[in-house]
């Protein structure tokens, strides 16, 4: 982060503009809150979780198995 901000301030930008997303896989129940604690603290406004095995579940109709899965992983990131 701290190379990405100074890039950006010599690009003539607010890096306080920069809006920054992590994409995590989700293994076995998702980032924990320690996890997404570390990821706000360096700078992360955003989690994604996503892997190639969840695009393949989803297109075999096990997206709201998907949704269930992850669905603590939504409530562990609301206490963050």
């Amino acid at each position: 982060m701290e190379t990405l901000r100074k890039l950006t301030t010599d690009a003539g930008r607010d890096p306080d503009s920069l809006q920054v997303t992590i994409i995590v896989d989700p293994r076995g129940n998702g980032p924990s809150a320690d996890d997404l604690k570390r990821y706000r603290d360096a700078g992360a406004g955003r989690v994604v979780v996503f892997s190639q095995q969840m695009g393949t579940e989803a297109a075999d109709g096990k997206a709201l198995e998907l949704v269930k899965r992850l669905a603590p992983v939504v409530e562990r990131a609301q206490h963050v």
